[in-house]
């Protein structure tokens, strides 16, 4: 990568020596070569980041949630366009003058769900608001069922396909994977995804083994000294570990526990097409939908959510968003510093593994891809 590694290595170290983050991990393979940059530290008693530091993947998740669902339909098992009425029996009971989402619906955050908020502002909806009074969280909620059997009650934000909105959708399609499969979602995950592709350091509930490599997470204040607070611990002390996680719901839609060495197994299985060291995991065609903009015109017009990037510019596929300038990357991120891109053009996949929560006001991957995309 020549000029470009240096530049990466800048951005990294600069990060991480002025305080920004505590600790930073990127990873680049581009054609043959991978370049590994690693930074910091990983918890507060200073243990030093590795590629096989586990770290809170949040909606990074979200991407790994899409494969799932179209190993489904690979198999016939699931249509695309099949409305979720069909498949839960808590959504047939709904009136069908709200609207019922379609499987691709959901996979296109186009389905009129949304998330609960609890701050105030000109991106939140009236409806975060019901999802809050209601109890509808991905956290906290003692079953798939039970979660879908709240949402199913509320209202929608629109009609579905009508525009788009962030929400809650990926964590449904974990009650669709559960109904289809008759099967754990955590045990589906494995079966299809983490063990074919060998990410062993990978899953909703942390095996003692991951537990003992588990970093501490940082939340990010602007404007304050210091700026990083602790907000969950390292290994054993973290609420990950807790065995509460085990009687709660799934989330497909945040509640992922990775390594970036894993996540980057799974991002090269997409660059190749499905293919992970000559295992089909997903069709070639449904891997090129994953990563192709599903939005419709009239879609990618509307005004976003402040919150996120999707714009004119980038449309959005399956638990990604995809780039409309003719660049053909697919990417997408988590609440806590992770970060990713598949670029299929250029032969190249990208991913960066913090664990700080932030509003977006750290610009270390957003720095990066201006260096990637150069």
């Amino acid at each position: 990568m020549g000029n470009r590694e240096n530049q990466l290595i800048e951005i990294i170290e600069g990060a991480v020596e002025t305080g920004v983050v505590p600790g930073a991990s990127l990873v680049v393979v581009e054609g043959g070569d991978r370049v590994d940059i690693i930074r910091g530290v990983a918890d507060p008693t200073g243990t030093e980041l590795a590629l096989d530091t586990v770290g809170r993947y949040y909606s990074s998740v979200k991407a790994v949630t899409s494969a799932v669902v179209l190993s489904l339909v690979d198999e016939g098992r699931l249509e695309l366009d099949e409305p979720i009425s069909s498949l839960l029996p808590e959504w047939s009971e709904r009136r069908a003058v709200n609207g019922i989402p379609t499987v691709e619906h959901l996979l296109t955050h186009t389905a009129g769900l949304t998330y609960q908020a609890w701050e105030s502002g000109p991106h939140v909806h009236p409806i975060d608001a019901s999802y809050r009074d209601a109890g509808i969280d991905h956290e906290g909620t003692e079953s798939l069922e039970a979660f879908s059997a709240k949402l199913a009650q509320q209202p929608l934000c629109f009609l579905p396909g009508q525009r788009w909105r962030y929400s809650l959708a990926h964590d449904l399609l974990g009650r669709v994977i559960e109904q289809v499969t008759a099967a754990p979602v955590a045990e589906v995950f494995n079966s299809r995804i983490f063990e074919p592709l060998g990410m062993d350091s990978s899953g909703f509930v942390p095996d003692p083994q991951m537990v003992a490599r588990l970093g501490a997470c940082w939340r990010h204040i602007p404007n304050a000294e210091p700026s990083l607070e602790l907000v969950d611990n390292a290994g054993a002390a973290s609420t990950y570990a807790s065995g509460e996680r085990i009687q709660q719901m799934v989330s497909c839609g945040g509640g992922l526990l990775s390594t970036i060495d894993d996540y980057v197994t799974f991002l090269l299985m997409l660059r190749n097409d499905g293919v992970h060291r000559g295992q089909r995991i997903l069709s070639a065609f449904l891997v090129d939908k994953m990563m192709t903009d599903q939005l419709a015109p009239m879609l990618a017009s509307d005004q976003r959510d402040a919150r996120f990037r999707v714009c004119t510019a980038t449309g959005f596929g399956f638990g990604g968003e995809v780039a409309r300038d003719g660049t053909g990357w697919f990417g997408w991120g988590g609440y806590g510093g992770t970060s990713f891109v598949v670029d299929r053009r250029a032969d190249r996949v990208a991913a960066l593994q913090l664990q700080v929560q932030n509003d977006f006001t750290i610009t270390v991957w957003d720095d990066l891809m201006g260096v990637l995309l150069s």
